[in-house]
């Protein structure tokens, strides 16, 4: 998910004294230690020669050290921060990031609302501002932080580094800024011949296009009936919920189950049960019409605390990975449910591992292949699967496969007003200054040329749009729109899940019952439907 102002968030539970970090980014590229150039030391002092002051903010520098200080006192205000021009005209064309340590000791001002420490780069580039988005280690002590800024373009100017406090008290530490460039943009590349292009069968030339939507586990029959009368042919189905398997709101306690002794064994458990279920579902889909992109969503090992995914650094989960899935295609090949092979939801992944988001994506590819030549495998692009994860995707070198995104831009409109985060206030809606569809294609892009380079089949795993955002039945259109131009397969997030994203829920937050009326954001959906031929 990208959003223009990236928090780091700490909440402080009083009983434990847990610190957890949200990251409110679904973009996160490749930290390498060896970049191929690294910039001298950012002077940090430079935050304290500036000329405006913040009341209850105190700034000092002292051997390296950047120190920003808020009292613990009555009647403070929500936001302190300080700005402090930066030169990035220098890496106009190139890979960027400034890292840098962090160390916080900070407590919330008012429990009631949402805290953060803020760290951010903007610039202007093309008459717009565009700002960094955050990565961090969530070490505790001094922790490593990036502010990311991918390709700089050649007419980036006026950048500043803000730092502070967003509704905190307490101390922020900062030492070693350093611009990295270049190398930690890259992801393992398979070795392709001359003149590559993506390979598709005629039996994957022979199905029909597929236009659908993502959905839980565990659907009854009456909803895949449902789903078919719409119009839908697809739905994409995953399992999770595995032991110690939580996304944004890890604890010790999730990590004490990630580690204990017998860890292999209850996920083993779990994917008998969950495995058992799906086959169920599938069984229902195929009755009714309908297909399934398979995903898997509950990883072995599942996540380190700054959530990269396990396997890709440790064998265990990595083969335990590829088994799975060798495991789930030996049993379903043939099946008259299924689609795809849908390997990884989101992928995560903030530097080099062993094993690498697209290498073990390809690991498993090769295995299914072993026992099933011909089911499409859906292979997700890093950064959360978001569209800029195509600019560093390589192919495959095998037949069937898709390549999957997931569609949330602008966050500040996708997820208005989700969480009640305190900086979207402003209601906003679609389309806008900010987001049209000309926005929505130029974000789509990195696909768009993936696609061409390479004779790539794509697939649009999720898209959505909060059902209360004004014109919110426009956005869902023209990213369909889009999607149908390029002849890419999608899958609507989402039906019977989240009342959030379900379009049988009218625009008012509060009412958490269906429509009596289609709205419209489901009558879109029905028109695309339409289209669909089985």
């Amino acid at each position: 998910m990208i959003i223009h102002m990236q928090l780091y968030r700490i909440y402080l539970m009083k009983k434990h004294y847990l610190l957890s970090i949200l990251m409110l980014v679904l973009a996160l590229p490749i930290f390498a230690s060896g970049s191929k150039s690294v910039s001298p030391t950012l002077d940090l002092s430079g935050f304290c020669k500036q000329t405006n002051t913040v009341k209850d903010l105190s700034v000092s520098y002292y051997k390296g050290v950047l120190s920003l200080k808020v009292p613990d006192v009555q009647g403070l205000d929500a936001n302190h921060v300080v700005a402090m021009p930066i030169d990035i005209s220098q890496y106009a064309g190139r890979y960027a990031m400034l890292v840098f340590d962090l160390k916080a000791n900070c407590t919330p001002i008012d429990p009631s609302k949402k805290s953060s420490i803020t760290a951010i780069i903007a610039y202007t580039s093309g008459g717009k501002t565009h700002y960094s988005r955050f990565w961090n280690s969530m070490d505790k002590g001094w922790a490593e932080c990036a502010l990311i800024l991918d390709k700089l373009p050649a007419d980036a100017s006026k950048a500043r580094l803000v730092l502070g406090f967003q509704n905190m008290k307490g101390v922020l530490k900062f030492k070693r800024a350093k611009f990295h460039l270049d190398d930690f943009a890259k992801l393992w590349e398979p070795n392709l011949p001359p003149n590559f292009k993506c390979e598709y069968t005629q039996a994957y030339k022979n199905i029909p296009h597929r236009r659908g939507a993502s959905t839980r586990l565990r659907l009854s029959e009456y909803e895949v009936k449902k789903f078919k009368n719409w119009g839908g042919n697809l739905l994409r189905m995953g399992f999770s919920g595995a032991p110690g398997d939580e996304r944004f709101n890890f604890s010790e306690e999730h990590a004490r189950i990630l580690n204990s002794p017998d860890y292999m064994q209850m996920y083993d458990k779990w994917f008998e049960e969950t495995f058992a279920i799906l086959k169920k579902e599938l069984d229902y889909c195929a009755k009714h019409g309908v297909k399934v992109a398979i995903v898997l969503g509950s990883y072995p090992g599942f996540r380190y605390w700054n959530k990269d995914l396990k396997m890709f650094n440790e064998k265990r989960y990595a083969d335990k990975f590829v088994e799975i899935w060798k495991r789930i295609a030996t049993e379903l090949k043939g099946h008259p449910g299924v689609w795809c092979y849908d390997l990884i939801n989101e992928p995560i992944q903030t530097r080099p591992y062993k094993y690498d988001a697209i290498k073990l994506q390809y690991m498993a590819a090769k295995a299914i292949r072993e026992v099933d030549a011909e089911t499409p495998i859906s292979v997700a692009a890093i950064q959360w699967s978001n569209p800029k994860g195509f600019k560093t995707l390589r192919p495959l070198p095998l037949k069937n496969i898709v390549y999957q995104a997931h569609m949330y831009m602008p966050h500040t409109h996708t997820h208005y007003n989700v969480g009640a985060r305190p900086e979207w206030k402003i209601p906003p809606s679609y389309p806008d200054a900010k987001a049209d569809k000309k926005y929505l294609e130029e974000q789509l892009q990195p696909i768009v040329e993936f696609q061409q380079k390479w004779g790539a089949q794509i697939y649009i795993g999720e898209f959505s749009c909060v059902r209360w955002l004004k014109g919110a039945d426009q956005y869902i259109a023209d990213c369909i729109d889009i999607f149908e131009k390029y002849n890419w397969h999608w899958s609507y997030h989402s039906f019977c899940e989240a009342s959030v994203w379900n379009v049988e829920y009218d625009s008012n937050k509060n009412n958490l019952k269906p429509s009596k009326v289609d709205t419209p954001s489901k009558k879109i959906l029905l028109k695309a439907y339409s289209k669909n031929k089985n």
